[in-house]
């Protein structure tokens, strides 16, 4: 059975009076209808979208080690299917470890990441945000395992030679 935009609006409209009635009684319900609220309305959101834009990230590797670096590049997709950035756009780069240093290259397509030695975050989440074709803002994210170096013990060994 299939039903219009407008009739789902309409049956949400419906099921929330009926529920309002009901979470006075059952703080626990109105915490699980508001979920699925969110849910019902960012899938009419998707299912309204004449197009689903989309930024899928790519990677050389799926981790870094701290002290090195690790190369990730962006596409703009339309309903999977990759598609040119409009004319204007660029990604914007950023990551949630504040210690991680970012260096895009020209064309914003790809950025590489730094994680200095002295980073103790376990993972950052590496993500670039553009424009889409619609004027909406699109982006996409992927959260890199940082990699503990190896924690070198220096001595110097004293031998007799005569």
């Amino acid at each position: 059975m299939s039903h219009t935009t407008h009739e789902l609006h309409e049956m949400i409209r419906k099921l929330e009076e009926q529920t309002i009635e009901l979470a006075e009684q059952d703080r626990r319900l109105w915490e699980e209808f508001s979920f699925l609220r969110r849910v019902i309305h960012r899938i009419l959101e998707i299912e309204e979208s004449e197009n689903h834009y989309t930024v899928k990230i790519t990677g050389d590797t799926m981790a870094i080690s701290v002290g090195s670096t690790g190369t990730f590049s962006a596409q703009l997709e339309d309903n999977g299917n990759p598609i040119p950035l409009p004319s204007g756009s660029t990604f914007a780069w950023s990551a949630d470890d504040t210690n991680a240093q970012l260096a895009p290259s020209a064309d914003t397509l790809s950025v590489v990441v730094t994680v200095p030695a002295t980073d103790t975050a376990t993972s950052t989440t590496v993500t670039a945000e553009t424009i889409a074709p619609d004027g909406n803002k699109v982006q996409g994210s992927v959260t890199v395992p940082i990699i503990p170096g190896v924690s070198h013990t220096f001595t110097v060994t004293v031998t007799q030679t005569a």
